[in-house]
This record gives C-alpha cells, sequence and structure tokens, in this order.
C-alpha cells in the first residue's frame, strides 16, 4: 500500500533548530522575521492587508440606459439580481455575475416585470424556495404595492404573478425585502398612505410575510402588523430590514414622520409579526437609514443621513440581544461631507471576505459626486477609512445606488446612476483583505528574501530568534496584518510562546 502524508511537520527534520525548508519569494522580498504564508504557486508571502480598491467603473451591462431607483440581492453562489426601473419607468430585472475574484462582470438579458411606471424597488432572495422576491409600488396604477417571484434559470429570469401588497386609494412609496432563515420566508417592510384624491386620512408602515410560490402562482402575502404605531406614523423613508444570526431574527430600522430613528426585532407567531419595543439609533431628524449584518462581528451596522447634522453621512454599530439593541458611539463616514438626499441616497453592505462594511453615498458638498467608504468593524466600534471615488475621479455626479456582496468574485457590486445624463454604472469595491487564512500560514522569515529570491522560513516546531518587544511566557498570535499580537483575532493563527523576549518556538495552531 502507500502510506500518503497528511501533516506538514510529518515531512521535517527533528529538533527546532532544524525546523526549516527553503521557500521562493512570490513577489517584492519579505522581511526578517515577518510571518508568511503559502500561495498556490508554492511560493511564499508576506502576511498583509491589502489596500481599499473603488475598481474601475463600467456602463451596466454595456448600456448607457438608465437603470435606477433599484434593489440587488445576492443567492450567496455568484449570482446577483439586480431589480430596477428602466425607460419609461418599466419595473425590469437582470442578472449579474462576478465569477472571479479580479474577473470581468457578465449581464444576463434583462426581462420586463412591470410594463408600467414602478418605484421604490427592493429585493431579496429566498433560499427556502430558490426564488427571488421583488416587491415595489405600481405608480401607473394608483401607486399601489404589489410583489412578485423571479426564478434564474442561467442568467435568464423568469418573471411570475403579481400579489398585491395594497389597494386603490392606499399608496405604497418604499419597500424593502429581507429573507429570515429561521422563518424560512421573506418578509416586506413597506409604508402606506391612504389617499382617496380629497385628503390624506391615515397612514402606516406594514411589515408582512411572504411565501414565494411556483412558476404558475403569485407568491402569498400574509396579513401585515403595523410596525410604526400610534397617529397616523408612517415610515418617513425607505426602512431597511437585517437578518441577525446571532439571535436568528430580523431586525427592522426606519424613522417617523419626526425623523426620529429606531430599531425593532421582528417575532413571528404563525405568520404573524410582532416587534419588540423601539430603540433609538438617533434623534432628531434622520433619513434613509440602510443596514447589513457584520457576521465576524455579530452586530448590526446601520448607516444614514442625519439632517440635523448638517446633512453628514453617520454611522453606529450594535448588538442584538432579546429585545432591544445595544449601541456603540456613532461616527461620521461621509468625510466630511454633507450627502445627497436622492432616493436611494446610501447603499451598505458588508464583504465578508475582508470582514468590512462598504458604505456608497453621494457627497453634495463634492457636486454629488459619488464617494465609497470602507469601514472596519470591532465589536461596536467603527473606524471608517477615507472616502474613494467611486467613479475613479471627480466630476461625476451621482445618486441612486444599490449594491450587494458577491461571495464568488469577493466584491461588493455597487450600481449608480449618472445625474447629468441619466446613465447607469456599475463597479465593483474591494476593502482590503488579509491574505492569512486558518491553513495558508507556514512559518517565519528566517532572514530578509529578497524578491523572487529563495530564502529559509522557520516552520511548525522550530524556534525564531531575534524578536523583540515579545513579553516572556505570553501566548502570540500571527495577526492578521502581519504583526505579532495576544488578542486571537480572526483568521490569526498560534505562532507559540514566547520562551524569551528575543525567541518564539512556533506551536502553529489555528
Amino acid at each position: 500500500g502507500v502510506s500518503i502524508v497528511s501533516n506538514l511537520s510529518d515531512l521535517l527534520p527533528a529538533g527546532a533548530a532544524a525546523k526549516q525548508l527553503t521557500f521562493t519569494d512570490s513577489g517584492s522580498g519579505i522581511a526578517s522575521k515577518a510571518p508568511c504564508v503559502l500561495e498556490s504557486a508554492g511560493t511564499v508571502s508576506p502576511i498583509a492587508i491589502g489596500s481599499d480598491s473603488a475598481g474601475t467603473p463600467t456602463y451596466f451591462s454595456g448600456s448607457s440606459d438608465a437603470k435606477t431607483q433599484g434593489g440587488m440581492a445576492s443567492n450567496g453562489s455568484g449570482e446577483i439580481l439586480y431589480a430596477y426601473r428602466a425607460n419609461n419607468g418599466y419595473g425590469t430585472v437582470q442578472v449579474v455575475n462576478y465569477a472571479t475574484p479580479g474577473g470581468s462582470i457578465t449581464y444576463g438579458t434583462p426581462v420586463t416585470f412591470s410594463s408600467s411606471s414602478t418605484g421604490g424597488v427592493s429585493c431579496a432572495y429566498d433560499i427556502q424556495s430558490g426564488y427571488y422576491v421583488v416587491a415595489y409600488t405600481n405608480s401607473g396604477s394608483n401607486f399601489v404595492g404589489e410583489c412578485r417571484c423571479v426564478s434564474v434559470s442561467g442568467t435568464t429570469p423568469t418573471v411570475n404573478s403579481a400579489t398585491a401588497l395594497s389597494s386603490y386609494p392606499y399608496q405604497v412609496n418604499n419597500t424593502d425585502c429581507e429573507y429570515d432563515p429561521t422563518q424560512q420566508k421573506t418578509f416586506i417592510a413597506h409604508d402606506y398612505v391612504y389617499d382617496d384624491g380629497a385628503s390624506t386620512i391615515y397612514s402606516g408602515g406594514y411589515v408582512r410575510l411572504c411565501d414565494p410560490s411556483n412558476a404558475y402562482n403569485p407568491p402569498t402575502v400574509h396579513g401585515g402588523v403595523d410596525a410604526v404605531g400610534g397617529a397616523n406614523p408612517w415610515f418617513y423613508t425607505a426602512p431597511s430590514m437585517s437578518y441577525d444570526a446571532s439571535v436568528s431574527k430580523t431586525v427592522l430600522f426606519y424613522c417617523d414622520l419626526s425623523g426620529n430613528a429606531f430599531s425593532k426585532i421582528i417575532s413571528v407567531s404563525g405568520t404573524t409579526p410582532s416587534f419588540s419595543g423601539s430603540t433609538a439609533f438617533n434623534s432628531g431628524s434622520t433619513a434613509y437609514p440602510n443596514a447589513c449584518y457584520d457576521s465576524s462581528q455579530n452586530v448590526q451596522v446601520v448607516a444614514w443621513i442625519d439632517l440635523s447634522g448638517s446633512n453628514r453621512g453617520n454611522i453606529r454599530a450594535g448588538t442584538t440581544g432579546a429585545s432591544s439593541i445595544t449601541y456603540g458611539g456613532e461616527v461620521e463616514f461621509s468625510d466630511g461631507q454633507t450627502v445627497n438626499q436622492a432616493n436611494n441616497a446610501i447603499a451598505i453592505a458588508y464583504d465578508a471576505n475582508a470582514q468590512k462594511v462598504v458604505v456608497a453615498y453621494a457627497a453634495d458638498d463634492d457636486s454629488d459626486n459619488g464617494k465609497v467608504t470602507i469601514v472596519s468593524v470591532s465589536g461596536t466600534t467603527l473606524t471608517p477609512a477615507s472616502s474613494l471615488y467611486l467613479d475613479g475621479s471627480t466630476g461625476t455626479p451621482v445618486d441612486n445606488f444599490a449594491s450587494a456582496y458577491d461571495a464568488t468574485g469577493k466584491r461588493v457590486i455597487v450600481t449608480y446612476r449618472i445625474t447629468s445624463n441619466d446613465q447607469t454604472r456599475l463597479n465593483a469595491v474591494a476593502p482590503g483583505a488579509t491574505n492569512l487564512t486558518a491553513t495558508n500560514f507556514v512559518g517565519i522569515a528566517d532572514s530578509a528574501i529578497s524578491a523572487s529570491a529563495a530564502g529559509s522560513v522557520i516552520v511548525q516546531g522550530g524556534t525564531v530568534t531575534g524578536l523583540s518587544s515579545l513579553t516572556t511566557g505570553s501566548k502570540y498570535y500571527v495577526q492578521p496584518d502581519g504583526t505579532f499580537g495576544t488578542s486571537a483575532g480572526d483568521p490569526s493563527v498560534n505562532a507559540g510562546i514566547a520562551i524569551s523576549t528575543t525567541s518564539l518556538l512556533l506551536n502553529g495552531d489555528s
């Protein structure tokens, strides 16, 4: 028989001093005592975090036609559906595919789902059924709310029949969709205003559960519950929902007519939603709250425009409990710029590869140029980086954002409208990510290795000498940025126990 060696240590000579192997540097060189990772080509690189990139903008699907006021949803396997207003305001769906990291973006065939003017478009991927749920207001039919299911075969969407969210004279302006894997259904949040053409009598903000159906039937929408409460309230701007895996519930974010901003945790009995008490995340004038879930820190991250704070863009993170959310401090993400208040004024998405949050917005003080801010998250502490131009340069005023994370391409795809000519562009934003994983740590360079040259790397079981600033007896981890630290961050690697202030025994435990 053949014996297969499964551990690198089985190939190494005995004795700590001899635990070295020769590797070739893959790029621009490696500093002495720098932790290294093994590349796919068998070479090594220093552990580092890459720089943030806003990519290169392109016209959506190669066309200069307008595609605005929409929502994006990912199926988690490299397929993203964009639901939007096309020319003449027709509701349209189209597949966007970013096949590989650094690869080119491809597009499917656009398919019209509503041959009349639409608005307030949102969508979510329903994992249980395999359908996308699209919600919108049919402004060509008295602004009634509707939803429908979309299936995708290859890159071609198939549009199914619509189910009404309201009927005249109940008008819908804004919607949001969010799939809840615990309920195995999709939540739809929408506002409504009773308007019979004579006077507005009352209004509200509803949350409903939706069961997608097969291609021959419209989706089943269960009875809604008013989430706002009180006398004549409604969602002042579009609501936002985000599923929280740490508590297995969906969280609703909204602002009321006074501009006060709240979050509520949604529970379900049968098919009837109920809500926790309100937790305020901003007081005063708030617009366009937009939230995402950071799965590495298990926090909700919500961004908004603070109308009482010179229209700056603010952001904060909160930990969801049984009945409320505990928020950390708010910080500004807009680099001292005011944020344009157009429709879909902010887009937010969590990048699971870089474990960072991406916020896209239009900087009102900078001629409405499109910008993107990468936000690092540690617990409920947020650290925004300096904003990057989304369209590559100044002089490109934009609005109407939508975004989604593509797990296959490891990018956040952002769409936006050029305000000067109503054209739509797309960009793939890549936050700086570490090249360290739980399995590719190989060791520490014994001495400096020149670019593309060969050099010795001390591997598991070896002792590294010549290190400084280490405390005797402490346990150290290789951090995602290539430094040594005492915290076991993800995806950090246990580098061993400090034997003295100048030597380190490599355990190699992740």
